[in-house]
């Protein structure tokens, strides 16, 4: 089970970014003092290309960042459950393997799930894993040997 709280500290995305400004600010040092000599050298190509490096590495952290956020509020906060009897509001770090989910239409899956009973007319949308552009209706019967194929089963975010 994924524990959404855990997730959603993103201060560990960062991790590598003192390396990467670090790095970026000691590039432009050296760079800045490589170019007060009146001819260029293979030590400023050198600076250049480290400086180029670190900017693309601190690019690609702050893309990577931002496309985790954006897929964190792809997934649902809350869902609803039944526990002892009871149809119950929790968040989706407190699901645990046996629970029951109840899905309501246009609801994210809130954990990989197998479709024990559904009204006929539950679909989920896969495109994210699969690219399909189309619904995809589940049933509560596994279809396909392989898991991955089989539309008894519902996955998170989808």
């Amino acid at each position: 089970m994924i524990d959404r709280s855990k997730i959603t500290d993103t201060s560990n995305l960062h991790s590598g970014s003192f390396l990467v400004s670090s790095r970026l600010y000691l590039s432009l040092f050296s760079l800045s003092l490589s170019l007060t000599l009146p001819v260029p050298s293979n030590k400023q190509q050198q600076m250049i290309v480290i400086f180029l490096q670190a900017s693309f590495s601190a690019f690609q952290d702050w893309s990577t960042a931002k496309v985790m956020k954006s897929i964190l509020n792809m997934l649902p906060a809350e869902c609803l459950v039944v526990r002892d009897g009871n149809v119950t509001r929790i968040t989706t770090n407190q699901l645990v393997v046996g629970d029951i989910v109840h899905q309501s239409m246009g609801n994210k899956v809130p954990a990989d799930m197998v479709i024990v009973h559904t009204s006929g007319d539950f679909k989920v949308d896969n495109s994210v894993l699969t690219g399909e552009n189309k619904p995809i209706s589940v049933q509560t019967s596994p279809t396909d040997q392989s898991f991955l194929e089989s539309k008894n089963l519902a996955f998170m975010g989808t």
